[in-house]
């Protein structure tokens, strides 16, 4: 089936080959940034596991290898003595986060990083963040994670928007979309 569907209405198609370039883009990135970890993962049960999880939510590899970056880049922030729950610190963090996907380019973090509540909480501030993103003002910082998954999904067609591959932490684990 070509992407986007040819079947749509022609202002749907312009933001799905939008979504489609976005969505490249991102692979892209990440790839460069976690295409180790992305392997180790795929060796790792645990990880596995954690991705099918997301995938039947309707995640896609990009929002999970995503959500992996955030992971390595939050970690090496913490191992550089940062800490992330302090908001007088806000702008040093921003600063340190800035750079970091570089610094993290290549390396290869533990599994439990990336399994259980650590990534749930990770896919949730990517979610909210995409709000934030998206145009909308984020007003309170008593959202509920859940309804914003809910509203990505159903109301901004968020995870609708994908490269055609074998998923990456399917079973047996996919590869990489074709980026070229």
């Amino acid at each position: 089936m070509p992407f986007p569907p040819t079947n749509l209405p022609l202002h749907y198609r312009a933001r799905s080959t939008e979504a489609e370039t976005l969505v490249l883009n991102r692979y892209r990135r990440t790839r460069e940034i976690a295409g180790m970890q992305v392997q180790a993962l795929q060796s790792a049960p645990a990880f596995i596991s954690e991705a099918q999880v997301w995938y039947k939510r309707g995640c896609k590899d990009w929002f999970v290898v995503s959500v992996i970056v955030n992971i390595m880049c939050n970690e090496h922030i913490r191992e550089l003595g940062v800490d992330l729950h302090q908001p007088e610190r806000r702008r040093e963090i921003e600063l340190q986060h800035k750079n970091t996907p570089s610094a993290v380019m290549g390396r290869v973090f533990p599994t439990a990083l990336f399994c259980g509540l650590a990534f749930t909480r990770s896919a949730e501030m990517f979610e909210i963040a995409a709000l934030g993103s998206a145009g909308f003002e984020l007003r309170s910082r008593m959202i509920e994670p859940e309804i914003v998954r809910i509203f990505l999904r159903d109301r901004m067609d968020f995870y609708s928007f994908d490269l055609p591959h074998p998923p990456l932490f399917g079973l047996p684990p996919g590869h990489w979309p074709e980026l070229d």
